[in-house]
């Protein structure tokens, strides 16, 4: 068996392990939309994992929005699931972009957000209200069936292609992801 041959099977082994412990294997929604300068670029969703070789351990969902080529803003859930996320419908003056996740149990997010700017405007996550001038970064905790959301203070210097470097390197982003998988306490 050649060495991608053993890759192969060995990535295939991980994600059939993942899905009979009833955590989903990764996978990533393009971003959306435009890109203009002073404008709205792109929404989408990846999800984030935390590995052990090729074995996906965790594994969560990262919605986000771009503006002006970076991240304007995170919305990350505490499981990967069946995703959408959507941008570039505007209502007058306004950008909105909206997405949800729901998880294999049941657990469900959706948000969106409307901006002139890409840097303030309301960000609603299940109907709680935040003002996005308060940070761009949401961490989002659905365990034990009670909504808690984190709101960060983040200007993001990167795009969504970024969001593994956080995953792996930010204080706050890396213990999330670790965190993240169903019925296993602490992710671990």
């Amino acid at each position: 068996m050649t060495t991608g041959h053993k890759l192969l099977v060995s990535t295939l082994a991980g994600a059939l392990s993942l899905s009979f412990l009833g955590i989903p294997a990764c996978r990533m929604a393009s971003p959306t939309g435009p890109f203009r300068s002073g404008q709205p670029g792109a929404s989408g969703m990846r999800c984030l994992s935390k590995r052990m070789g090729n074995v996906i351990l965790t594994s969560a969902d990262a919605h986000f929005a771009t503006w002006d080529g970076r991240l304007a803003l995170v919305v990350l859930c505490d499981f990967s699931g069946k995703a959408s996320s959507s941008g570039g419908g505007s209502g007058g003056p306004f950008q909105r972009f909206q997405g949800h996740s729901e998880s294999a149990t049941g657990r469900r997010v959706e948000w969106w957000w409307e901006t002139t700017d890409g840097k303030s405007g309301p960000v609603i996550i299940n109907g709680q209200k935040y003002d996005r001038s308060g940070g761009g970064l949401f961490l989002v905790h659905t365990k034990g069936g009670e909504l808690r959301v984190v709101q960060l203070e983040r200007e993001f210097e990167v795009d969504e292609k970024g969001l593994d470097e956080l995953a792996a390197t930010d204080p706050d982003i890396e213990p999330f992801v670790a965190g993240a998988a169903e019925g296993r306490p602490g992710g671990w």
